[in-house]
C-alpha cells in the first residue's frame, strides 16, 4: 500500500461520520485538498531542512574521502622521511590537489542548501500542478494484466456465457 493509498483510506475513514452519498461525493476533493497541504508542508517545511540534514552528510563525507585519500601521502612522506631522504614534489603536489579539491567540494555541497532553500519557495501554481500529477495517478489506478482481463477465471475461460475474449 503506497502512501498515497494510506491517505486516501484515512480521507475515506473520516468521512464516513457523513452520509453514505456525501461522503462518496466529497472523498476525493477532500483527498485533493489533504495532498496539497501535505505537499505544501513538505515544500515550505521539509525541503530546508533536508537540504541542511544533506549538505552536513555531503559535507562529512567529502572531508572524510579526503583525509583518507591523503593517508596515501602521509605513508609516503613518512617513509622517505624514515629513510633520512626529502620526499619528492609529487608527493605534496598530490596532497595539493586533495586539500584544494576538497575545499572545493565543500564550497559546492555548500550550494545545495541554497538550492533546497530556493526550491521551498516554488510557486504555488507549481505544487498545485505536482498534487494534481499525484491525485490523476494516486489511489485506485493501478492497472494490472488481472484487471484487465474482465470476466476471465483462473483457466482463462470466459465466466459470464460462452463466449471468450480470444475469439
Amino acid at each position: 500500500m503506497t502512501l498515497l493509498d494510506t491517505v486516501a483510506e484515512w480521507v475515506r475513514r473520516t468521512l464516513s461520520a457523513l452520509s453514505p452519498t456525501a461522503a462518496e461525493f466529497l472523498w476525493f476533493p477532500v483527498f485533493v485538498v489533504v495532498l496539497f497541504v501535505m505537499l505544501m508542508v513538505l515544500f515550505r517545511k521539509g525541503l530546508p531542512v533536508g537540504g541542511r540534514i544533506l549538505t552536513a552528510v555531503l559535507r562529512w563525507v567529502v572531508t572524510v574521502a579526503g583525509a583518507a585519500m591523503l593517508l596515501l601521502d602521509l605513508a609516503v612522506a613518512t617513509a622517505f622521511r624514515w629513510l633520512r631522504a626529502r620526499p619528492p614534489s609529487l608527493v605534496y603536489g598530490y596532497g595539493d590537489v586533495v586539500a584544494s579539491s576538497v575545499v572545493w567540494l565543500t564550497g559546492a555541497v555548500g550550494a545545495t542548501t541554497t538550492a533546497f532553500g530556493r526550491a521551498a519557495k516554488t510557486h504555488v501554481l507549481v505544487v498545485m500542478i505536482c498534487c494534481a500529477a499525484l491525485g490523476w495517478s494516486g489511489p485506485g489506478t493501478k492497472a494490472t494484466v488481472e484487471n484487465l482481463e474482465v470476466g476471465t477465471g483462473a483457466s482463462g475461460r470466459s465466466q459470464a456465457g460462452s463466449s471468450s475474449l480470444n475469439e
